[in-house]
C-alpha cells in the first residue's frame, strides 16, 4: 500500500500542482485579458455612443433655439416696419396710437408667444402695450401705463440706435 500511496501522492502532488498551474495559470491570465478588453472595448463603445446621442441633443436644441430667434427677429423687423407705427410715427395722435394698440392686439393674439408687447418712448415711457393676459390679449389703458426709463433694457436698447437690433 506504501507504494500507493506515493503514486497518489505523485499524482496530486507538489509536482503534479506546479505543471497543471504553469499550464492553465497562463490561460486563466489569457482568459482574463480577453474578458477585460472586451469589458474595456464595449465601454469605450458606450460612451462614444452616449457622446453622440449627447451631441445630437445639443444640436438639436441649438437648431430649435436658432429657429426660435430667427422667428423672434422676423417679428421685431415686421413689428419695427409695421404701417400703424409708421403712421403713428409721422402724426402721434390719438386715432394713430389706437390703430397701433389694435394692430398688436392682433400680433399677440395671432403670435401667442410674447407675454407683453409695448412702444417705448425714447424717455422710457410705454406708449402702447398689450397683455397676452393668458390667451386673452388686452390693450392696457392709458392710466396703467408706466414709467420704464430706470429697467437695464430700455437704456440697452436705446444704445443701439435706430434700425439695430
Amino acid at each position: 500500500m506504501a507504494g500507493g500511496d506515493e503514486q497518489s501522492d505523485s499524482l496530486f502532488g507538489v509536482d503534479t500542482l506546479r505543471r497543471a498551474a504553469l499550464v492553465f495559470a497562463p490561460l486563466a491570465l489569457a482568459a482574463a485579458l480577453v474578458v477585460y478588453l472586451l469589458f474595456h472595448v464595449q465601454a469605450t463603445a458606450l460612451r462614444n455612443a452616449e457622446q453622440a446621442d449627447e451631441e445630437r441633443v445639443v444640436e438639436i436644441g441649438r437648431q430649435r433655439g436658432d429657429g426660435e430667434l430667427a422667428a423672434i427677429l422676423s417679428d421685431l423687423r415686421y413689428l419695427a416696419r409695421q404701417q400703424a407705427l409708421q403712421r403713428w410715427l409721422a402724426s402721434p395722435d390719438a386715432e394713430a396710437r389706437q390703430a397701433l394698440a389694435e394692430d398688436y392686439h392682433a400680433f399677440a393674439a395671432e403670435k401667442s408667444l410674447y407675454d407683453q408687447i409695448r412702444l417705448i418712448a425714447p424717455d422710457g415711457r410705454e406708449l402702447v402695450r398689450v397683455n397676452w393676459n393668458g390667451g386673452s390679449p388686452v390693450v392696457v389703458p392709458d392710466d396703467q401705463l408706466q414709467d420704464k426709463a430706470a429697467r437695464p433694457y430700455v437704456a440697452e436698447t436705446l444704445k443701439r440706435g435706430p434700425g439695430a437690433i
